[in-house]
Formats: C-alpha cells, structure tokens, sequence
C-alpha cells in the first residue's frame, strides 16, 4: 500500500463516519417526527422562554450532557458513546415549560438498522442490554406506555419504582 493510498482510505472512512453521524441524527430525528405524530403534536409546535427569550419545541431530542442542548446534526459527535451508541434524551414539555419529563434513549445501527433502546443515565448503561428494539413503531409503542405509566402514577399507592423517566 502507498502513502497515497492510504490518504485515499482515509478519506473514505471520513466520509463514512460522517454519514454514519447523519444517519443517526436523522434516526433520532425521525423518532421525535413519529412521537410528535402518535401523540398528535404539531414537530414544529413551541413554547416562549420569557426568561432566557428563547423558543423551545415541546418535544425535543436533547443531548445527555449538563446543559441538555438540542441535539444537531453539528453536535451530534458529543452524544456517541464508546460503544458507537447515540445516547440522547427525548424532552417532553408540559404547560408552556413550567414541567417536563426526560426518557433517556440509545440509538445504533447493527446489521444495517437502526435500533433503539432505553438508557439509565444514571448508570450510564442500558436499561436492559437485551432490550434493542429494531422496529420504531414497537419502540414508540414501549416509549408511549412508559411515559403513560410514568404520569399516571399514584402517590398514595407508594413509592415510585425506580424508573429511567424523570422530571427535569
């Protein structure tokens, strides 16, 4: 193999780690296009920061970090995991941002697909490492009956069990 050849690979892995980047941007993406749908809510539907005068989407695909930025296709990079995972959280807003809930998610491609799962990010790790759904539609489903079970909990029933949904 040559120098010049080897700059050429190089280039061409480049180019496949910044698709790849895209790609599951564009997954995380979608999720939050067909949660928006399941629970008939406008994408591009946002509420007013008075405070900070700034506008937020009612769901929002947010990185993990301290400061839960947007997730975009710029900082993606900061969100992939040693294990090659997009770890993001899906924010949901209640009553113009005065409370919202947190699902912290997975995302990688295996065999070609994307698959998602839950995250622990408290653990840092997998709610279940066998728990990668590969068909979005049956993710949505599990997503929507975590969230349903989450905000319809009952405090005099006792105490929460532990969970990887929490208010922010």
């Amino acid at each position: 193999m040559t120098y010049q050849e080897l700059c050429e690979l190089w280039k061409v892995q480049g180019t496949q780690f910044n698709n790849w980047r895209t790609a599951l941007f564009d997954q995380a993406s979608r999720l939050r296009e067909e949660v928006c749908a399941a629970i008939q809510l406008e994408p591009d539907a946002v509420w007013e920061d008075a405070a900070l005068q700034k506008s937020h989407r009612y769901l929002e695909v947010i990185q993990l970090s301290e400061g839960r930025e947007r997730l975009t296709r710029t900082n993606v990079e900061l969100s992939i995991n040693d294990d090659n995972e997009l770890v993001f959280g899906l924010r949901i807003t209640f009553e113009s941002g005065k409370d919202c809930v947190l699902i912290p998610m997975a995302l990688r491609f295996y065999q070609d697909r994307a698959e998602f799962a839950f995250y622990d990010a408290q653990q840092n790790a997998l709610v279940s490492s066998k728990s990668w759904e590969p068909d979005i539609s049956q993710f949505i489903a599990a997503l929507l009956a975590r969230i349903d079970e989450y905000v319809r909990f009952d405090p005099f029933s006792g105490l929460r069990s532990k969970t990887s949904i929490t208010f922010v």
